[in-house]
């Protein structure tokens, strides 16, 4: 199974990008700035296909976390 990351995939357009590539049978990866926020992203959760998602913490400021959450693709 072929795995995408989504920085931003729980916003507005982000979460129509985040359903194509679950439909499309992708294995997702979708960063949030904190995980203890869940209302961000708990919508993602009831998503068609959501088995195939994961939800990281990034903090896209910090360089090593943006290269840890791509290189865990």
């Amino acid at each position: 199974m072929k795995t995408v990351g989504i920085i931003g995939g729980s916003g507005f357009i982000g979460s129509f990008n985040t359903q194509k590539f679950l439909n499309e049978g992708y294995q997702v990866k979708v960063s949030t700035t904190d995980l203890s926020k869940k209302e961000k992203y708990e919508h993602l959760l009831s998503l068609k296909n959501a088995e195939n998602l994961e939800i990281a913490q990034l903090d896209v400021e910090n360089k090593q976390e943006l290269l840890d959450f791509f290189e865990r693709l």
